[in-house]
């Protein structure tokens, strides 16, 4: 089914620095597509790694949803996948690194969905209660025990090793973020966390006044180096998060559309579910978007050359032009939506990837651990005078580096 999309302009001078340096405001559009069936309560939301956006079908109070796993194309055509267990309560759902999404059922399951809709169910002990899940850069799923008050970690083997948190906190939903680290909400807490891949957690206050009576959901990384999430209340809001732990906050423009679950599109947009609304919600960051056929941009596993060879040289700084590619990239493209790849890892680190005409930045855009292959999805911003970007390897030995293209912006 392909919903029409009802439009909201809003401007958001703050995303401008983000994206677009020479801008000094951005359009936000948001467009909302009604789901098939009734009384779906579409919760959580993330990018698949065939293209579309897959969702989760949850309950309200005691009334819930056709117990399914959702999915829309970026056109908004929704297809949704029936789960076994009956009255599961679907509620997170996350991309895992076997090319599968990864989902949380309440009652105490985790399960994995094949592209082509194929469901299994991993059980875990019902007092856990497991919300939030996500791939952290280590290549297991991290995911929010709600009942147990814990964060946990599963491997795609099913392994589990679980970190206490502090009392009362009620852990929600889990993000990675662009540091390398883990980012959750805390339901009761009314504080983001933020935990390292040692366990080690710090805590950072939601600043808006009289807060009681509100809660910060869902969180996902954004395109431009920071934490998104969703607060609930009337009325609702979107919050930003920086790695080094400062928070804005925006307005909903609906105010009673009860916003759930948020993530990052595969065209640079983020993407979000009314609960209450029965909408999907996409916030656009005032760009045009153009598809490409998938496309190889660069791979220095090839033979030494402008776009291949060598490996990334620890602590150096490489620079590639993307026009010089063989996927149709225009010269006045403004940024990419690539998947970034790091393999033949010799040491844990990180990329910062930036355009070439500007300073580094602080952050990076994926960490990595020795000897594990890791990919992600970025969109990545060129040179304001051309269409290059720069690498930096922070870390202590080489790395290959590849860049898949899907689209372009300008």
């Amino acid at each position: 089914m392909k919903g029409a999309a009802r439009l909201i302009t809003l401007s958001v001078a703050l995303l401008a620095t983000a994206l677009v340096a020479s801008r000094a405001e951005t359009a936000v559009s948001i467009a909302e597509f009604p789901l098939p069936t009734a009384d779906s309560f579409p919760l959580w939301i993330a990018a698949g790694p065939d293209g579309n956006l897959w969702f989760t079908e949850y309950c309200f109070f005691d009334k819930c949803g056709p117990n399914n796993i959702g999915r829309i194309t970026t056109d908004g055509v929704i297809t949704e996948f029936s789960i076994p267990t009956a009255g599961s309560a679907p509620f997170a759902i996350a991309a895992g690194p076997d090319g599968n999404l990864w989902f949380t059922e309440s009652v105490g399951n985790i399960g994995r969905i094949t592209p082509a809709g194929d469901v299994t169910e991993f059980p875990l002990p019902a007092s856990s209660v497991p919300l939030g899940i996500c791939l952290g850069p280590d290549g297991a799923l991290w995911f929010a025990e709600n009942g147990a008050n814990k964060i946990g970690r599963i491997t795609p083997a099913g392994d589990i090793t679980e970190f206490v948190l502090p009392a009362g906190v009620r852990p929600w939903t889990i993000a990675s973020g662009p540091d390398g680290n883990l980012w959750f909400t805390e339901l009761m807490g009314l504080n983001i966390g933020r935990i390292t891949m040692d366990g080690v957690i710090t805590e950072f206050p939601i600043p808006t006044p009289g807060m009681a009576g509100r809660e910060a959901y869902w969180i996902a990384a954004g395109p431009d180096g920071a934490l998104w999430f969703t607060e609930n209340g009337n009325p609702s809001k979107i919050g930003r998060i920086t790695t080094s732990g400062v928070i804005t906050e925006l307005t909903f423009p609906t105010a009673s559309s009860f916003s759930e679950g948020i993530c990052l599109g595969p065209g640079g947009d983020l993407w979000f579910a009314e609960f209450l609304g029965n909408n999907i919600g996409r916030i656009s960051f005032g760009r045009s978007y153009y598809t490409l056929p998938p496309c190889r941009v660069l791979d220095t596993r090839d033979q030494t050359g402008q776009l291949g060879g060598p490996p990334l040289q620890s602590g150096a700084t490489r620079t590639f032009d993307v026009s010089a590619s063989p996927c149709g990239i225009p010269a006045d493209a403004i940024a990419i939506s690539a998947n970034l790849t790091v393999t033949n890892v010799g040491a844990s680190g990180e990329l910062v990837v930036f355009p070439t005409d500007v300073p580094m930045p602080d952050t990076s855009a994926m960490s990595f651990r020795a000897g594990v292959t890791r990919a992600n999805n970025a969109m990545v911003t060129l040179s304001g005078s051309g269409t290059t970007f720069s690498v930096f390897n922070k870390s202590t030995a080489t790395v290959d580096f590849i860049v898949d293209v899907s689209g372009f912006f300008r």
